[in-house]
């Protein structure tokens, strides 16, 4: 039986708070410096707004971003796993697979996910909200063009998505 069902990840980003905060001090410290340094004014000034690039690029992608693991019906009834990304007014669906394609599921810590290689011809998509997450879940996905390895980081859901995916699959 398929259930519709969507879940928000919570990510812990104190790592991103703090990266975000020490880029963005820095890129404004340097650019009050720049003011102040008759010599190297154009590189203090250009390091520190790459510091406050960096710190805008942290914040946007960790901080001001909201997850969400969705499994939904398509157009034609097909259950599909899709991963949305809200941040301010805009929604990005930046995942969308059909749930019989996912052929396995991985979990791994951090230092497993750091070590492991991925295989040859397999595309590699991260969807964690977390900036460095303890602990992630690695589906492997077969589609019709493509074979891919997907980062998540709900363990409970991505197990949800294997059991699903072979009772369509007629594996149970």
């Amino acid at each position: 039986m398929f259930y519709e069902m969507s879940t928000r990840v919570q990510p812990s980003n104190n790592y991103a708070r703090l990266i975000f905060s020490f880029f963005t001090s820095g890129g404004i410290c340097l650019a009050l410096i720049s003011t102040l340094v008759p010599m190297y004014k154009g590189i203090v000034a250009l390091a520190g707004a790459i510091l406050l690039v960096v710190g805008i690029t942290v914040y946007s992608k960790y901080l001001a971003s909201v997850y969400y693991y969705d499994i939904t019906k398509d157009a034609n009834g097909t259950p599909v796993f899709v991963v949305r990304q809200i941040m301010g007014k805009r929604e990005s669906t930046l995942c969308r697979i059909d749930v019989a394609s996912i052929l396995s599921v991985t979990h791994e810590t951090s230092a497993e996910r750091r070590n492991h290689k991925t295989p040859a011809g397999y595309l590699k998509y991260v969807y964690t909200p977390t900036l460095m997450p303890k602990a992630t879940s690695r589906l492997i996905v077969e589609g019709q063009y493509e074979k891919a390895e997907i980062v998540i980081e709900n363990r409970l859901y991505a197990e949800h998505l294997l059991e699903l995916s072979r009772s369509l699959r007629g594996e149970d």
